[in-house]
């Protein structure tokens, strides 16, 4: 009535693996297959205690890029798992292409993060898990607005959020949510809020209390002047504390600090490579806001990919580029100048 070892009544006793129960065959190796997993990971994380301990010797590095780089060695081997997989069989590549077909036949769909608007999503399909997508427009436009929006849906829908704000408080970012959820004027909330109606009063007390149901859902971290080993360390603190990451933004693309080691344009790209990349590594779908170039609406026309600020490598690497566009805010421009002439 004892176990029996597979392994040595193959090896020792001379059973092939033919006459055994198949629902044995496989019961030690399950086990052995744990062991070798975990022994490997101790492995992995010895190793880069090594290349820890080495870190420490080099005394040029400051301290936030010694903690930055630090993060990543140790990153690299905590978030490994089975799914981890660069190199496919054309089998292994139709098989997960078809369970992904007929989630979607069954209206599921893993890979998708809606973004909460229906049209956005009924065209689009949302956002994708791994990809990295742009929301370009000019100052004031609202990219901001729109994308806290979007964290305000999957707030909402109990997923969670990581917002890195190189431009504004993390107050401030709460502040949007709210003023957002109770519709009610960012200037009469901020600037006269001892006169605000007791309508707009009860919005902004139900705002609150709706959110305080998500109050662990969301990361804000507000550091300003983050170089992009900053950005990208800080965007992995927020997976790790989160647990599971539903969507990540950055606010915004030129806001990041340059090492002015060369052409700008060139390093604003390889900074966009970098965040493209750990989209695939979080597994989670990266919202990156940028700027568009000054000067390029004087006519009032549809901003292009030609337009966004600093590199023509930003259309080319990310997955998705969307071009926020007002015809209604460049009329009420135009009207404006108009007046100024006359």
């Amino acid at each position: 009535n004892e176990q029996l070892s597979i392994v040595k009544l193959v090896t020792e006793v001379g059973v092939t693996a033919d006459e055994l129960p198949e629902k044995d065959l496989f019961h030690e190796f399950d086990d052995s297959i744990e062991l070798l997993k975990k022994n490997k990971a101790y492995r992995d994380m010895n190793m880069v205690s090594r290349e820890l301990r080495n870190l420490t010797k080099n005394k040029e590095l400051s301290l936030d890029e010694f903690y930055n780089k630090a993060q990543e060695m140790v990153f690299s081997v905590t978030s490994k798992t089975e799914n981890e997989k660069n190199s496919f069989t054309l089998g292994e590549a139709l098989m997960q292409s078809y369970e992904s077909y007929i989630q979607r036949q069954e209206g599921v769909n893993k890979d998708n993060v809606k973004s909460g608007y229906y049209q956005i999503d009924k065209r689009f399909g949302g956002f994708t898990r791994g990809h990295l997508t742009v929301i370009a427009a000019d100052s004031s436009v609202g990219k901001t607005a729109f994308a806290i929006s979007i964290v305000r849906n999957k707030l909402v829908n109990h997923q969670k959020c990581a917002f890195i704000s190189l431009e504004m408080q993390a107050k401030e970012v709460t502040d949007r949510l709210v003023v957002g959820e109770a519709r009610v004027p960012m200037n009469d909330y901020t600037q006269n809020a001892s006169e605000l109606s007791k309508t707009q009063q009860k919005a902004i007390n139900y705002a609150f209390n709706k959110f305080d149901d998500y109050e662990e859902n969301l990361y804000i971290n507000d550091k300003r002047g983050m170089k992009i080993d900053d950005v990208l360390a800080v965007c992995r603190k927020a997976k790790t504390n989160l647990k599971e990451l539903d969507l990540l933004v950055i606010d915004y693309l030129q806001d990041i600090s340059l090492q002015h080691k060369g052409n700008k344009s060139d390093e604003l790209g390889e900074i966009v490579v970098k965040i493209r990349a750990l989209a695939k590594q979080l597994d989670v779908p990266i919202i990156l806001l940028s700027q568009l170039n000054r000067g390029h609406n004087q006519q009032g026309k549809r901003p292009t990919m030609a337009n966004l600020r600093g590199s023509g490598e930003i259309g080319e690497t990310a997955d998705e580029i969307w071009l926020l566009y007002r015809p209604d805010r460049e009329k009420s421009k135009s009207l404006e100048n108009d007046k100024e002439g006359m």
